[in-house]
């Protein structure tokens, strides 16, 4: 145990260095970051390259850093704070994501931790505790985020912690009112809906995946929906995890949802709880999730476009070690995946992932060739195809070594 500690800090120290490749990288061409600085002016990019590249190796705080932007960019003291603290942040997060998946034999995923303090926003105490495996990537948060990844031994014992949504419950009612704001999201909260499930993810065409507060007006439609065949609806995305009170079989569950025209999931956990989320034409993003609530649980959801079990379907299956996958077609016919009774087989489902987004880039890459500039409907049905393809490669690999 001892040798392993000693392993296991010694990996952690040795970090730092593999930042500067990350700073080189979000200066390079064509980066958001690099367009942005270019439009400060025709010098700005080499400077701010250059106060990165000294600074982050001395381990200089990401205000000393903005300081000295300020100066040699000649903007506002709030810009350059907010640029600093957004990209150093990234920067180590990045770092930190790639050494820990370089030592699977150490860690087994990451949690996101936050301050939980008074400076410390809706979205980022909602985040605080959720656990993510290795193969996630960071999910995003919003400029000047603190928050940061804690990795998880392997191994090792997890004392059971509060998460953000437990913490924030028990701190007085002053200061809930000045961390959520406006008195609409107070009253949501206590209402019963918890900062978890008013975050909501979005994607940036520039800046990539980000996070933000589930609008008011739909956490209050969602509190008034009592049944399954009511919800967030496609306007949405990602909606927020939200649970249910009802005793219908998993199979009536299915019959209700099978016609929508966005995924809608569906989790009955060990204890008979179920809970709902719902995604857009595409599919559903697992955010909002604890792997208590999914490991062990039967989950179904639907499929608009009539496909199998994707390649990612089955890699969420066994990641979140859940006990049943099944997917709904509109025509009423079922795809699952069961668990074995000796369990997933390590690496599987992580091999079959791969093989799906190989042969998923391969088919987009011949259709994109035969189609230029393609309609919203057209690019759907490319990747309804490519899904399709990439999902049979995959479900046939993963059979088999299964034994199925």
């Amino acid at each position: 145990a001892a040798l392993r500690e000693a392993k296991v800090r010694g990996y952690l120290a040795r970090l730092d260095p593999d930042v500067m490749g990350h700073v080189v990288g979000t200066m390079s061409d064509g980066s958001p970051l690099r367009d942005l600085f270019q439009t400060i002016g025709p010098a700005a990019v080499r400077k701010a390259r250059t106060v990165f590249e000294e600074e982050i190796p001395k381990g200089t705080g990401s205000l000393k850093i903005g300081k000295r932007l300020e100066a040699e960019l000649e903007i506002t003291r709030r810009r350059s704070e907010t640029i600093a603290r957004t990209e150093v942040n990234r920067c180590y997060r990045s770092t930190r994501l790639e050494s820990l998946r370089k030592r699977p034999d150490l860690w087994e995923g990451w949690m996101w931790q936050s301050a939980l303090d008074k400076r410390t926003c809706p979205i980022c105490w909602g985040m605080h505790g959720k656990v993510f495996g290795l193969v996630e990537n960071w999910p995003g948060s919003h400029p000047v985020c603190r928050c940061a990844m804690r990795p998880l031994a392997k191994g090792r014992p997890r004392k059971a912690e509060p998460t953000g949504d437990e913490v924030f419950a028990q701190l007085p009612e002053k200061d809930q009112k000045a961390i959520l704001l406006t008195p609409g999201r107070f009253d949501a909260f206590k209402a019963g809906t918890p900062l978890s499930e008013m975050v909501l993810d979005t994607k940036h065409p520039r800046w990539g995946g980000g996070k933000a507060l589930v609008p008011i007006r739909d956490i209050k439609r969602i509190q008034r929906s009592e049944g399954l065949s009511e919800g967030f609806g496609p306007s949405m995305e990602n909606g927020p995890l939200r649970k249910v009170a009802t005793t219908k079989k998993i199979e009536e569950i299915e019959a209700e949802i099978k016609d929508l025209p966005f995924e809608r999931l569906v989790i009955r956990t060990t204890s008979g709880e179920t809970f709902v989320k719902d995604g857009d034409l595409t599919g559903v993003v697992m955010n909002g999730l604890r792997i208590e609530t999914v490991k062990g649980a039967v989950v179904t959801h639907n499929h608009p476009g009539g496909s199998d079990l994707s390649f990612d379907d089955l890699f969420q299956a066994a990641n979140w070690d859940m006990q049943e996958l099944r997917a709904v077609r509109p025509d009423g016919s079922v795809d699952r995946v069961v668990r074995p009774a000796k369990g997933w087989k390590e690496g599987v489902a992580e091999q079959a992932y791969r093989l799906g987004t190989d042969e998923f880039e391969k088919v987009m890459a011949t259709e994109k060739a035969k189609t230029r500039n393609p309609s919203e409907a057209q690019g759907y049905k490319m990747r309804l195809k490519a899904t399709q393809a990439a999902s049979k490669r995959a479900r046939k690999y993963f059979n088999r070594e299964m034994g199925r």
